[in-house]
């Protein structure tokens, strides 16, 4: 027993021994080696490869409190008041970044700039900070520039706060008390911009291919949210207030937008696209789009004129228009209407159209005056109108209407018809007609007039006048004939 004691002692010496042999072995010399010692640091330029704004480095002229003058990357070290007669931070070359590093530059009576590029350098980048009390913009810089989460607050709304050149992208900024919040150049990119208490949200009125949003504009008196020219693109965009939500040219596209408390909603040029609209609530005209254009799910209400206002060659599907104290949806020419609501306009009809119209599956409901009125060659089909104060339809020469709704028209203190014709060569087949004065009147010949039914009108076919093709009138278990018009 004593010797397996004697032996295990004996390893764990041994083992011991070679661990600490082990560690001895590795270790470095105690001594550094010949020669000078250097350092293992990085430099201040490594550290932070930039260069602070400051009167050492970028030391400003009669014009200006620093002056950049080489491209380069800049950034504030604190917050910066400015002087009378000068501007804050002068650029004179492209290619400069500035971080504001969240500092804030704070005007005062009678100062430029905050940041300004001389002669309309570019390729300059604003962002991370603050401009506060400026009496001329916070920031005006050429093409190719980016301005990104910048805050400005001007001193009143006769100054705009930024200006930047073409192709310039304004990103996550915040503008309050201000003429302008961004005055663009072509084919600049705003998005994501906070404008409260401003007479223009985004101001291009003749630059083209601007886009805008994911912005939020808000006005204090006059102006617009959005203007452009050409190609301008609106998207998922509230403006509120405007004398005009926005106003574009031909080939614009707004789309997922909301106007609301303003005087017109929108207007925009030729072959523009307008999808997923709510105006609410305009002084005057809601919606007003030239010739060639597509809507689409465009909701209008409360407006004090015209809800939707074409001119020829549009489509419009799912637009609804309610409330307008004047008619609904009004058009010219060569039109076509899609499911398309025009309700409760209180001083006007559903829908004013001229010639070649086409409606598809469109209903006129409680408006003052008739719920469709058209003038030549219009075409109804699968459409409804109902209680309307005057006519569910009136239709000139070449009229066709076609498996339709008409119930209680003419409700109003004039007498009214379901449909009236006041031309010839038309067609009104398959209508279900519904109580008015009249079921169908005419006031001219040349017109056919078969496969109706009429109920509970006053005078149901009564107010046909002579010289129509009408097929004959009776019950359905009477009728022979398959062109005849029932009355139940």
């Amino acid at each position: 027993m004593l010797l397996i004691r004697n032996r295990l002692a004996a390893m764990v010496a041994v083992s011991v021994v070679g661990v600490v042999a082990g560690v001895i072995a590795v270790a470095g010399p105690l001594n550094p080696p010949a020669g000078a010692v250097s350092s293992t640091y990085k430099t201040l330029s490594e550290v932070e490869p930039r260069i602070a704004i400051n009167s050492t480095n970028t030391p400003g002229g009669a014009g200006e409190t620093f002056l950049i003058s080489q491209p380069g990357s800049y950034y504030l070290t604190g917050n910066i008041t400015m002087t009378s007669g000068k501007q804050a931070i002068g650029v004179s070359v492209n290619d400069v970044t500035i971080d504001l590093n969240g500092y804030t530059i704070t005007g005062v009576s009678g100062a430029g700039y905050g940041v300004v590029g001389y002669g309309g350098v570019g390729r300059i980048v604003v962002r991370n900070g603050s401009f506060r009390a400026g009496p001329l913009a916070s920031i005006s810089v050429g093409p190719d520039s980016l301005v990104e989460n910048v805050t400005a607050s001007q001193t009143s709304t006769s100054v705009d706060a930024m200006y930047v050149g073409d192709r310039s992208v304004v990103r996550n900024c915040r503008v309050s008390t201000a003429g302008g919040a961004v005055v663009p150049g072509n084919q600049c990119v705003v998005e994501g911009l906070s404008a409260v208490n401003v007479n223009t949200g985004v101001h291009a009125p003749s630059k083209t291919d601007v886009v805008v949003r994911d912005c939020v504009l808000v006005q204090s008196g006059s102006g617009y949210g959005v203007s452009g020219l050409h190609r301008l693109v609106v998207s998922r965009t509230q403006m509120q207030g405007f004398v005009i939500g926005v106003s574009g040219g031909d080939q614009s596209v707004v789309e997922d937008c909301r106007i609301s408390n303003g005087t017109i909603g929108l207007i925009s040029g030729k072959s523009s696209t307008l999808r997923h609209i709510e105006v609410l609530t305009m002084a005057s005209a809601g919606v007003q789009v030239s010739e060639g254009s597509t809507l689409e799910h465009v909701d209008v209400r409360s407006c004090t004129d015209i809800g939707i206002n074409v001119t020829n060659d549009c489509v419009l599907t799912r637009c609804n228009v309610s409330g307008s104290v004047a008619n609904g949806i009004v058009a010219i020419s060569r039109n076509t209407f899609v499911e398309c609501i025009s309700a409760k306009n209180t001083a006007g009809s559903g829908f004013v159209v001229s010639d070649s119209n086409i409606f598809e599956t469109c209903r006129a409901d409680e408006n003052t005056g008739d719920g469709f009125n058209g003038r030549f060659g219009n075409v109804w089909r699968d459409s409804t109108a109902r209680a309307n104060t005057g006519d569910g339809i009136e239709g000139s020469s070449g009229t066709v209407v076609l498996s339709g709704r008409f119930d209680t028209n003419g409700n109003g203190a004039t007498v009214g018809a379901n449909i009236r014709l006041t031309g010839d060569a038309g067609r009104i087949e398959g209508n279900t007609l519904i109580s008015g004065d009249f079921g169908i009147q005419t006031t001219s010949g040349g017109n056919v007039i078969i496969r109706n039914s009429s109920r509970n009108s006053a005078n149901s076919y009564g107010g046909i006048s002579a010289g129509n093709d009408v097929g004959p009138i009776g019950s359905a278990a009477t009728a022979t004939s398959p062109w005849a018009n029932i009355q139940y």
